[in-house]
């Protein structure tokens, strides 16, 4: 299943995550994903590009491939 996410929409979601007490309230958009706890101004952001970039690549990668998750991405989706 792909959900797209037009610019200027979003996705809001309250989560829980392992450690935090409470619920945290979460925003996925075209940029990214934002956290905050409800009620609070505070946010935590973090952009696509830094997801993918700091991610890790499986085992069944091409060797040249490994380690590297946006190269990864862009050699699939030039392959069609």
């Amino acid at each position: 299943m792909s959900t797209r996410i037009a610019p200027g929409s979003s996705i809001k979601r309250e989560i829980y995550i392992a450690d935090i007490e409470k619920p945290v309230q979460m925003e996925i958009t075209s940029f990214g994903i934002t956290f905050w706890m409800k009620g609070s101004r505070k946010r935590v952001e973090t952009r696509w590009l830094t997801i993918v970039s700091n991610g890790t690549t499986g085992q069944d990668v091409p060797s040249f491939l490994a380690g590297r998750p946006l190269e990864l991405l862009k050699h699939y989706a030039e392959r069609g």
